[in-house]
């Protein structure tokens, strides 16, 4: 699983995260949560690679009628930690 995490700047509102996290669940089955942050005016999307791309989900939150800024991070928020080191119990 990998996770976007974008700059919307035109996000001012409860409404306006939910109907983009309704809009982005509805796409594809590949985004699995979808998070919005007022304060910081960012969307975290976690999705499946391969059943929808970072692009697609840009491209759905534009179609949204919202502006997209710069994705700030892409990658693997299932890495699982706490596992013992090699050789440790």
């Amino acid at each position: 699983m990998n996770r976007v995490v974008l700059k919307v700047p035109t996000i001012d509102c409860g409404s306006c995260i939910e109907t983009i996290r309704r809009a982005l669940m509805e796409e594809s089955g590949g985004v699995t949560k979808v998070e919005g942050d007022l304060r910081t005016r960012e969307v975290k999307v976690s999705f499946v690679p391969g059943e929808i791309t970072a692009e697609r989900i840009r491209e759905a939150i534009i179609e949204l009628g919202h502006e997209i800024g710069e994705a700030f991070s892409q990658g693997r928020p299932d890495v699982k930690r706490g596992h013992p080191r090699p050789g440790r119990n």
